[in-house]
């Protein structure tokens, strides 16, 4: 039902639990502890993010969320950064050059690019939308060729990556494309 997907997006938020920096040999690992819940049930679903920053500027990221088996499946769980407008090309390595997702991948691996503000495909009633599966790396690029590329984890695994000039939550609220808040940062 989509009117439930919908109110359980919505209603999706964090409690911290905790935070620590620590540092040794020239890395600095910051670990955050949370809870993601959703309002007006008792549904918790614990996570953990883990910051490694390299003194070389590299940052890994280790994400992890444990659910019970008693809950349905979480639509997704996954990060939103947002990055200076400048960077307003997206290149990636995965499915494409057209959009992708897990239930429809009739699109080849290769090598792609694409303008962010070429990414938004305007259905009639806005929703989710230019996502890149099975994603090996993917980069923003500012004109300058300068911006910020992330990568799987290890050989083999893969990501879905989406670039947009708007939040989740924006697109969420919009009823018609004209509604949907354009911004200047990348999302």
């Amino acid at each position: 039902d989509v009117k439930v997907l919908r109110r359980g997006v919505t209603d999706c938020g964090t409690e911290q639990w905790s935070a620590g920096p620590g540092v040794s040999v020239g890395l600095v690992k910051v670990e955050t502890s949370y809870m993601l819940r959703s309002k007006g049930t008792s549904t918790r679903i614990p996570c953990r993010t883990v910051y490694q920053i390299s003194p070389t500027g590299e940052i890994v990221l280790d994400n992890e969320c444990y659910y019970t088996p008693a809950l349905p499946p979480p639509a997704r769980i996954g990060l939103e950064l947002a990055v200076p407008g400048a960077l307003q090309r997206l290149c990636w390595f995965g499915r494409g050059p057209h959009e992708s997702y897990p239930d429809r991948l009739g699109v080849a691996v290769g090598q792609y690019e694409e303008r962010v503000d070429d990414t938004f495909v305007k259905y009639i009633v806005p929703q989710e939308n230019g996502n890149k599966c099975e994603t090996r790396w993917a980069a923003l690029v500012g004109d300058d060729g300068c911006g910020l590329m992330v990568s799987a984890g290890a050989p083999g695994e893969t990501f879905n990556v989406s670039a947009h000039r708007f939040k989740a939550m924006d697109l969420h609220k919009a009823r018609h494309c004209k509604e949907v808040m354009q911004r200047h940062d990348v999302t």
